[in-house]
């Protein structure tokens, strides 16, 4: 399975998988928490659990009138139970 980042929606952060359905809209979260601040670089471990980083790309200035509003530190999350189709 691939991964992709979902664009901020609402109070929704996700990580979404692309699948030949995603060619017609069609593509369901992997998961979704707060706290997946713009969740970018997906990787799975040896063992099958995945790791995101949350950068929170929202937050930089350039999104945030000049004014980073990132906090620290910042995080990466292992996400276990999800099992990786190729």
């Amino acid at each position: 399975m691939q991964i992709r980042r979902s664009p901020r929606n609402g109070d929704q952060r996700s990580c979404r998988p692309l699948t030949n359905s995603q060619l017609f809209g069609g593509y369901e979260p992997v998961i979704t928490d707060k706290r997946l601040l713009w969740p970018d670089t997906l990787s799975w471990g040896p063992n099958g659990d995945l790791y995101v980083t949350a950068s929170q790309i929202e937050n930089i200035p350039r999104f945030n009138n000049g004014k980073s509003t990132r906090t620290e530190p910042y995080k990466l999350w292992k996400i276990i139970g999800i099992e990786k189709s190729d």
